[in-house]
């Protein structure tokens, strides 16, 4: 639960924004991760890029996907 402070008016601005902004860092997410899957994809049976791709697929797992916004 999220406390605001201010009236209604306050209320909706601030909401939007921070609804804005998750948004934003979702699609930034999402953005990198499609990027880095990319070169996954692209060097996945390289042998000299074997360790590369594998600390990339860490990374990915790692990485906390904002929930999207409702």
């Amino acid at each position: 639960m999220t406390y605001y402070k201010g009236n209604f008016e306050q209320f909706t601005t601030t909401k939007n924004e921070k609804d804005k902004n998750a948004k934003r860092a979702r699609e930034g997410q999402l953005d990198k991760i499609a990027h880095v899957q990319k070169f996954i994809d692209k060097f996945r049976y390289n042998a000299k890029r074997a360790t590369l791709v594998q600390s990339r697929i860490k990374a990915i797992q790692r990485i906390d996907v904002v929930a999207e916004v409702v």
